[in-house]
């Protein structure tokens, strides 16, 4: 590897490390705060708890972040990565030549971090009462998501390469066409394909909410379908709601954690918000966005993927697959610096389905004791660092959501 590969991975190292930074001055900022002057949304002893769930989850996940850096520093400096890429070059066609170098980097990932996820799992949130996953469900889910996972990334591989061999001038129109075709095919399938391979999902057994919900739906003009309950209490303790479906096929999903917690009056304000995502356009706005960064993904894989100097640098195999894979490594720490953008319009939309919501239900109590339970039984804690808010928030802070309700 030449000075300027090796200058490359350092660059790459810098913005994690800047990452991180973020997230250990989010870290000071809140365990300076002195909580007895913040005694307005929590009590004294739900702050201490929330700042505790912090605190023990904040050493490990920077310890898990420092390993992955020296990780990916050792995969590339030692050549161990270039070797791998060059035996599959030499071996394999480009599409399994792909596929396995995604594969074989994923699955050295997953083990490097596997001890992390465990003890995330099974000793912080057991310890604060959210995991109810047994070893058996885990070792289960892990096999089936990375199956899953593993056959939706070599259908993309192999369609992208495929492309580019196939349109050498406009394959990137091609492959974006079908990248977004996939993704909406994703969506339409993973309610009654992929969701159920996880949880069972049964029809609300409350009637008289069920009713209540239809007629919220009616009212905003929003094509529900089904109001469907989900399992999550055997896997976690968290709580959440959600739509899916395209078209004039809307279901909404209960997890029976929220079901448990909630008054009636609050899951309408939450199902409100959610109808408002649809109803403000949220999710043709952000499908827009992500067809934009496709087209702009694979422009950048088009300008790279011929140039010698990638290769030649990062010491890697001059081919497609290899390209893919290092263009893949780059795009990670971009689409970081990229967040904030991102995060800001995810929360603005956030806070305009909290008004719609509000004035769906003409009930602004209900929505504003919702999002305070919400955030409670999950120990969000309600006061992070600004700067932290601007990379790592899709949601906005508790306290600006409640301001937005007055």
């Amino acid at each position: 590897m030449s000075i300027y590969g090796i200058t490359f991975i350092l660059i790459l190292i810098f913005i994690e490390l800047f990452h991180l930074s973020i997230d250990f001055q989010n870290h000071t900022h809140i365990n300076r705060l002195n909580l007895d002057e913040l005694e307005d949304i929590y009590s004294i002893e739900e702050l201490k708890k929330s700042l505790e769930y912090h605190n023990a989850k904040f050493f490990p996940s920077t310890l898990h972040s420092i390993v992955d850096i020296g990780m990916l520093a050792l995969l590339f400096y030692s050549g161990i990565i270039q070797r791998f890429d060059y035996f599959l070059y030499n071996h394999f066609n480009d599409y399994l030549h792909a596929i396995f170098l995604f594969t074989g980097f994923s699955i050295f990932n997953y083990i490097v971090g596997l001890p992390f996820v465990i003890y995330d799992t099974f000793f912080i949130e057991k310890r604060f009462g959210f995991n109810k996953m047994t070893p058996l469900i885990f070792i289960r889910d892990t096999i089936l998501s990375s199956l899953i996972g593993f056959i939706f990334s070599s259908i993309v591989l192999s369609a992208i390469i495929f492309f580019i061999k196939s349109f050498t001038n406009t394959w990137v129109f091609v492959a974006s066409i079908f990248m977004v075709g996939f993704m909406l095919f994703t969506t339409y399938i993973y309610p009654t394909l992929i969701a159920p391979l996880f949880n069972k999902f049964t029809p609300l057994e409350n009637k008289e909410l069920a009713d209540k919900i239809f007629n919220l739906a009616k009212k905003a003009n929003f094509p529900l379908k089904n109001i469907l309950q989900m399992d999550a209490s055997k896997r976690s303790t968290h709580s959440n709601a959600y739509f899916t479906g395209l078209g004039k096929n809307k279901r909404i999903v209960l997890f029976d954690t929220l079901l448990e917690k909630h008054s009636e009056s609050e899951l309408l304000a939450i199902l409100g918000h959610e109808i408002g995502h649809y109803k403000l356009g949220h999710i043709k706005k952000m499908l827009f966005l992500s067809c934009i960064f496709i087209v702009l993904g694979f422009t950048g894989i088009k300008l790279l993927i011929d140039n010698s100097f990638i290769y030649e640098s990062l010491g890697f195999a001059k081919s497609i697959p290899s390209g893919i894979f290092v263009i893949s490594i780059l795009f990670s720490p971009i689409s970081f610096l990229l967040s904030p953008f991102l995060m800001k319009t995810s929360r603005k939309h956030e806070f305009e389905a909290d008004s719609f919501s509000y004035k769906l239900t003409e009930d602004k109590l209900s929505l504003k004791e919702a999002l305070i339970k919400l955030h409670k039984d999950n120990l969000s804690f309600p006061y992070p660092h600004k700067l932290y808010v601007v990379f790592n928030y899709s949601h906005p802070p508790l306290t600006e959501r409640i301001k937005n309700l007055l």
